[in-house]
């Protein structure tokens, strides 16, 4: 009788293994079935980010280009407004009166230095933008 005993005891010991390992196997099951689920919502969300991210750069590189394109214009503007404000200030000189009294516009000095700090801006961020766009 205690050989039978013996022998029931290690039937069930082994079936409490078997029975042990299906349920480690149903804990991971499960696991997965949440994980996919938490792993398609952060792909699907990654792939949406990704493709926001392509509008927001083309539309970085659009909004760089234009602000760079204005600032190589308007620079040269800002040269030649000071080369004839040279010209005025010395043609005013020889007639012996002062340059705003010429007739010029006199509120273009200061247009002049909010458009030399914007280009400057524009030209400080120009790394940041190109390595952002080229990324």
């Amino acid at each position: 009788m205690a050989k039978i005993v013996e022998i029931n005891k290690q039937e069930l010991s082994t079936e409490k293994v078997e029975l042990g390992a299906v349920q480690d196997f149903n804990k991971v099951a499960d696991r997965l079935t949440s994980g996919s689920k938490n792993l398609n919502k952060a792909a699907q969300e990654f792939v949406n980010d990704l493709s926001d991210f392509g509008k927001l750069r083309n539309k970085l590189d659009d909004s760089f280009s234009r602000a760079e394109t204005f600032s190589d214009q308007i620079e040269d503007d800002l040269k030649l407004i000071q080369k004839l404000s040279e010209d005025v200030a010395k043609a005013a000189k020889e007639l012996g009166i002062q340059p705003k009294d010429t007739g010029i516009d006199v509120n273009v000095v200061k247009i002049v230095d909010d458009i030399e700090d914007t280009i400057n801006t524009v030209r400080k961020n120009s790394a940041d933008a190109k390595k952002i766009i080229n990324i």
